[in-house]
């Protein structure tokens, strides 16, 4: 899979942020689902559809269920100069 830009405008990828720029990142990409899902809900109550609110949940809990089984592969030794 290709490596997505950070942001717009950046250059750098996500796994060549350095560790505090992945955590910002994160943070906003987290606050954009959840204005995102909210409005999808709000959208869905104004055209009087079926709400998609547990459908997202579920997403979020398979998700967050994911991320508690991860394990990061081990990391590699440094080589010595």
């Amino acid at each position: 899979m290709a490596q997505q830009k950070a942001h717009k405008g950046r250059t750098k990828t996500f796994a060549e942020e350095t560790y505090a720029e992945q955590s910002k990142s994160i943070t906003a990409e987290v606050k954009h689902l959840k204005d995102a899902i909210k409005a999808h809900i709000r959208q869905a109550a104004e055209e009087g559809k079926p709400s998609p609110k547990e459908k997202r949940l579920e997403s979020l809990r398979k998700l967050i269920g994911e991320l508690e089984t991860y394990e990061p592969p081990k990391a590699k030794p440094k080589a010595r100069a």
